[in-house]
């Protein structure tokens, strides 16, 4: 997985869990291709969908 200059997915995921949640999701989905990066439990406003398989 090419991390773009970052040392661990976890520090991708902290970086882009600063941004708006939206673009968050989008661009974790899109970069990243993995399901965890959206839980359910952050689909309060229903913009954001859990699945199991992931998006590519």
């Amino acid at each position: 997985v090419d991390l773009f200059g970052f040392s661990s997915v976890a520090e991708l995921l902290r970086l882009l869990r600063e941004q708006e949640e939206i673009e968050y999701c989008r661009i974790c989905y899109t970069m990243l291709a993995i399901a965890y990066c959206c839980s359910s439990e952050d689909d309060e406003d229903g913009a954001k969908v859990a699945t199991d398989d992931p998006i590519g």
